[in-house]
């Protein structure tokens, strides 16, 4: 992922400068998160591995108090041999939505707190964030 800014309403850019590393603040919460399959109905004990992450659909924000927050979507999935001898099967896809923040105008990045569904509901995935009026941010998911 990669952050630039422009200070002339977009006629110039600044160089981007890559914030993957932010990410790395998912992996240790989502160490103990053990998935669900499908949509949440059951269960099954393993443990999420995020092999895709990404932002959008839409746009980061910045809040009436200045800070960046970027909406992002992380998936795990597993493979599975083919039953008609073929490429494998991608099969029980798995989403978490969450939100990388910066303080500072951009110069450092973090992972904020990763959000599951409830049990038996869907899985967000390809979130948004919003302020209001009054400063209350939603992500709707």
């Amino acid at each position: 992922m990669f952050h630039t800014r422009s200070t002339d309403d977009g006629s110039h850019f600044y160089h981007p400068k890559e914030i993957t590393a932010a990410f790395d603040g998912f992996r240790v919460q989502l160490e103990q998160d053990v998935s669900k399959t499908g949509a949440g109905h059951k269960s099954d004990g393993l443990s999420f591995l995020a092999t895709r992450l990404a932002t959008g659909p839409g746009h980061a924000i910045q809040t009436s108090r200045g800070r960046f927050l970027v909406p992002v979507w992380l998936n795990s999935y597993h493979l599975y041999p083919s039953s008609a001898g073929g490429p494998n099967e991608v099969i029980d896809y798995r989403y978490r939505t969450g939100v990388v923040d910066s303080d500072d105008n951009g110069l450092t990045w973090h992972a904020g707190r990763v959000i599951t569904a409830p049990s038996g509901s869907l899985e967000g995935s390809e979130a948004m964030v919003i302020e209001t009026s009054d400063g209350s941010l939603y992500m709707n998911l």
